[in-house]
């Protein structure tokens, strides 16, 4: 299956057909009372697809592309649509161009907790298209990338958009043949991070099960990071320290 459907799960026969009174490519106005996110499955912020963003909305029975300007009438939200062949079109470019994007995230209104596992595979998937349509050099420079934005993401306490950032990064060298020093270090900077990234989140989650498996993650992330056999010669003290300190703030929480 595609990378969309495996992700997301798409069903394009869920798409209703627009009006006859409706051009294509034309808005709908939803009215229903009190809509909001908790009305939707699915939301993904698409960044800079086609050089604007672009909020991807999958419900029961709405999918739809969501295109600025967003805009909000009371309990009304407008909403760009298409028809299913038209859209069946879209995705598919939206697909083949979503891996090139530099700076792509996924962003998921739904609440981590209840999805860890979807958010896992949606995250392999990722890194393995990365991997399969990039050469070893563009694979790590995408790496890089995603480092970059990952440390923007957490400088701005996007904690849940950082941790996904660095989750890409790890599958990613995951699928390397070879690795190097530079790729080492990036790896070990990522788990580093990735470990911080649990523990912010871990102090902002509200379920005692959920806090748990944040911080067993963190301290298994630390733990990867220093029994690598490459540590000690590749990563920087600091990041060393980091990691330590880190994981020996874990384990307290336990």
């Amino acid at each position: 299956s595609s990378l969309a459907q495996t992700m997301f799960r798409w069903d394009f026969s869920l798409v209703p057909a627009p009006s006859p009174s409706l051009e294509s490519n034309t808005t709908l106005l939803l009215q229903e009372d009190g809509v909001g996110w908790q009305d939707f499955d699915r939301a993904v912020v698409i960044g800079a697809v086609c050089g604007v963003i672009g909020l991807l909305v999958l419900t029961p029975h709405w999918m739809v592309l969501y295109f600025p300007p967003l805009v909000a009438l009371g309990n009304s939200v407008l909403i760009y649509s298409f028809p299913v062949l038209q859209l069946e079109r879209i995705v598919h470019e939206v697909e083949t161009r979503l891996l090139k994007i530099p700076n792509f995230l996924i962003n998921e209104h739904q609440d981590d907790q209840n999805t860890p596992s979807e958010t896992e595979r949606a995250i392999t998937e990722i890194a393995y298209e990365i991997f399969a349509e990039s050469s070893t050099d563009q694979a790590r420079s995408r790496a890089q990338t995603f480092k970059d934005q990952g440390d923007l993401l957490f400088q701005s306490s996007d904690f849940v958009g950082a941790k996904k950032c660095y989750s890409i990064i790890i599958e990613l060298l995951r699928f390397m043949p070879d690795s190097t020093d530079e790729s080492n270090l990036l790896l070990g900077t990522a788990l580093s991070n990735r470990a911080a990234c649990f523990l912010e989140m871990e102090s902002r989650a509200s379920s005692v099960a959920f806090q748990k498996s944040l911080v067993e993650q963190a301290i298994r992330d630390c733990t990867n990071a220093l029994k690598s056999s490459w540590a000690p010669q590749v990563l920087p003290r600091r990041i060393l320290n980091k990691l330590k300190f880190t994981q020996d703030k874990a384990m307290a929480r336990l």
